[in-house]
């Protein structure tokens, strides 16, 4: 099995060694925990490290806010974007039933531009878009599909869920998680007066991860993990 590497400081030691390549990642965590910038540095190391191309699907916030945010970490988006090695897409909410056409046009910019990582933010508007269980399941499963053809290796901004991890694994309302082939959360945790973050895989098939949960650090250059 091919590994790939995040190259996220101290992430791919607590994976067991990295991400299945063309593997599909769910990442969930409550509001402010770190995921959005989870995702862009996932992208951003793929760049700097391996010059891969680098796709951001978002569907919940606009294009320069992105870039601008993240302007704060110390990443120059706009440049990444200038020099073809970063696509980020606003994808409007009331096309995103689109994204589980056969005949979206993603597979072939994809291809186009040899992107080989890609981050989708986030499922809860897709999630929205179906009316009932079944609708929204039979859409899921489309939408897996369509990924799995585009031979990335793709992480999914999950729910804005929180939990306490004393209480064991944490409980989507979507369940988006079950059709992904790995699922990382990420915890805010309340210690004497201030909350710590941390960072648990939940599963990621055929690797032997850890099972602790481990704090993690987000300052200038994005996340720090502590394996």
């Amino acid at each position: 099995m091919e590994l790939l590497k995040t190259n996220i400081p101290g992430l791919d030691e607590v994976l067991g060694g990295g991400i299945p390549r063309e593997s599909l990642i769910n990442i969930t965590g409550a509001p402010g925990t770190g995921k959005s910038i989870f995702g862009i540095q996932f992208l951003v190391e793929g760049i700097k490290r391996g010059g891969e191309v680098g796709l951001y699907l978002t569907i919940q916030e606009h294009h320069d806010k992105i870039v601008e945010h993240m302007s704060t970490i110390g990443w120059d988006l706009r440049t990444m974007e200038d020099l073809k090695q970063l696509i980020i897409i606003d994808y409007p909410h009331h096309e995103v039933e689109q994204l589980i056409s056969p005949s979206n046009p993603l597979k072939e910019m994809i291809d186009d531009a040899g992107v080989s990582r890609v981050v989708i933010d986030s499922i809860v508007p897709i999630a929205l878009s179906f009316n009932t269980d079944y609708e929204r399941k039979r859409a899921f499963l489309k939408l897996v599909s369509n990924i799995s053809s585009w031979d990335t290796t793709t992480l999914m901004i999950g729910e804005d869920i929180a939990a306490n991890p004393a209480k064991g694994i944490p409980i989507t309302k979507y369940e988006f998680e079950s059709l992904c082939d790995g699922w990382l959360h990420m915890y805010y945790v309340r210690e004497a007066n201030m909350r710590v973050r941390y960072l648990e895989v939940i599963k990621l098939k055929g690797m032997k991860h850890s099972n602790k949960l481990h704090r993690f650090e987000i300052g200038r250059g994005g996340i720090r993990v502590i394996p």
